[in-house]
């Protein structure tokens, strides 16, 4: 007859559903050139002291410099009005046993790298224990899924309810890109960077 749903699972089945079908999304791809990035990444795998830091790490921080300098990516549509979040929370998806967990991370964009490491790896365990508290899924207009590590190119994930972007990232890909006189350079991307937001919040120029 089939196995039950967990509690989780049911959770989390409710919340895809209706994000699904309730809030309008549109999607916009990029590629992100990171040479530089992965230059200063493993120069600081050679500093013991700062701690572990991932690219998942890069990205969040750098989302929440972008919406703390940007107040129209902290808005959402509750009850047809629009409300500004204060701060730069980022909701940062985890894959558990049972499905997803989307934890915030709070004030990004006022912290430097390592201590935001700190910060996401913290929520990170916790999801993954079961010891998350009540009120880590709150506060946060955008949620970051980094899928790279399962080596999947695109990803469109779906806005978390309550929040009004998500932003998608797929695996690291070594690419020939022409340089100024046109030969042939290897660069190293973010796989596809997909971004899904919702059109009551933000027009797609606005998005890009």
């Amino acid at each position: 007859s089939g196995t039950p749903l967990s509690g989780v699972q049911k959770i989390v089945a409710a919340q895809m559903s209706r994000s699904h079908t309730e809030i309008p999304h549109f999607h916009l791809t990029a590629s992100a050139e990171i040479s530089e990035l992965l230059w200063l990444h493993e120069g600081l795998k050679q500093k013991p002291e700062i701690g572990r830091i991932t690219l998942t790490h890069w990205i969040a921080s750098a989302v929440g410099l972008a919406i703390a300098d940007t107040p129209k990516f902290r808005t959402v549509l509750v009850n047809e009005r629009l409300f500004v979040l204060p701060g730069s929370n980022v909701g940062i998806a985890v894959a558990i046993e049972d499905g997803i967990h989307a934890p915030v991370a709070p004030d990004l964009g006022d912290h430097g790298l390592a201590a935001n490491a700190v910060k996401i790896e913290k929520l990170v365990t916790q999801a993954r224990d079961g010891t998350l508290g009540q009120d880590t899924s709150i506060g946060a207009a955008i949620t970051v899924t980094n899928l790279g590590s399962f080596h999947i190119d695109h990803v469109l994930p779906l806005i978390v309810p309550g929040q009004s972007s998500t932003l998608g990232v797929g695996r690291q890909q070594s690419v020939f890109r022409p340089d100024a006189d046109g030969a042939p350079v290897m660069r190293k991307e973010l796989g596809l960077v997909s971004v899904s937001s919702t059109h009551l919040r933000a027009h797609e120029t606005e998005a890009a």
